[in-house]
């Protein structure tokens, strides 16, 4: 096989480096039908001095073997099998640990880059200096573009690099997608998260994204920003379906990182943390309007009475 087919502690023989400026990162969860696209999108990259990591975080479907197929057509593919389903975090830390690159891209497995994206990101960020360098996101659904996801204006979005953490959590929004910043799926400098002993945090499934990107701006990252659109960012109606499912679980994990930040930014004490701190108890009180909501939404759906008074209602509307 011509791929480095790890085991479940993600522990294998790196080999040469000397000549893998990225290492993409592809955590995978029963993303059979879509990790295929997925992965040949980072392999057709102009830049070709890449490796693709491929986590199948415990599937029960074809993932794996999916992985295993792109390996032995392509020797810059590198899978990894999880024996159980540990999370978004964990799956991407166990990529990060056994990269050679000298940057860190993380791709989901049902989003796309364009052919160019790597090229212009890694060109941009040794131009800027940056530890970290994030594009804007091209929303497509299912097959068809249909915009950019942080809908801020182009100047706004130039004038926020680089950013500061106050920027960041300024324009993290926790109930307007269209309004955060945290959404973007940056590069990363691998020294930069090695020096800071800096990873995803492994206990949240929801957010974890966000905590990583603001740990990394605590630490003093030089992150930079252009509003030009590389990233893919696939919705479809299975995907709309599962966030919806989740949606308490998932504010619940935004309330921890939330938290977790706050300890942070006390404990570093660094210039602006009285501004961090606003917005994060700004953030913390939109959280808890929206967790009040879904659990009255969730208690009335739960109750047949309630939920049949609801239906006669809306029908009476």
């Amino acid at each position: 096989m011509a791929g480095r087919a790890l085991g479940g502690n993600g522990v294998g023989d790196a080999g040469s480096d000397s000549l893998i400026r990225v290492s993409v990162v592809i955590p995978a969860f029963n993303a059979a039908r879509t990790l295929d696209r997925a992965a040949r999108s980072a392999l057709a990259q102009t830049m070709r001095s890449v490796e693709v990591i491929i986590v199948d975080d415990g599937s029960d479907d074809d993932t794996f073997a999916c992985a295993l197929r792109l390996a032995n057509e392509d020797d810059r593919v590198v899978p990894i099998r999880l024996t159980e389903n540990v999370g978004p975090g964990r799956a991407r830390n166990s990529a990060i640990d056994v990269a050679r690159g000298e940057w860190i891209a993380v791709l989901d497995a049902d989003d796309t880059y364009s052919v160019e994206r790597l090229e212009r990101l890694t060109s941009s960020a040794a131009e800027h200096g940056a530890d970290v360098f994030a594009d804007n996101l091209e929303v497509w659904w299912d097959d068809h573009p249909v915009g950019s996801e942080i809908g801020y204006d182009d100047l706004i979005l130039s004038t926020l690099s680089p950013l500061t953490l106050t920027d960041f959590l300024e324009f993290s929004s926790p109930t307007r997608p269209d309004r955060s910043i945290g959404y973007v799926k940056p590069i990363f400098r691998k020294a930069f998260l090695d020096l800071h002993q800096l990873r995803y945090a492994e206990d949240i499934r929801c957010g974890e994204d966000w905590l990583f990107y603001a740990g990394a701006l605590l630490r003093g990252a030089r992150f930079c920003f252009t509003p030009d659109s590389y990233y893919r960012y696939t919705i479809s109606s299975v995907s709309i379906t599962q966030s919806r499912v989740r949606v308490v679980e998932n504010v619940e994990s935004l309330m921890t990182a939330t938290a977790r930040l706050e300890e942070d930014i006390l404990a570093a004490g660094n210039d602006g943390t009285e501004a961090a701190l606003t917005l994060l108890t700004k953030r913390r009180r939109s959280l808890s309007g929206i967790r009040r909501r879904q659990r009255m939404k969730r208690l009335i759906l739960d109750r047949p009475a309630l939920r049949s008074m609801v239906t006669t209602l809306k029908r009476s509307a």
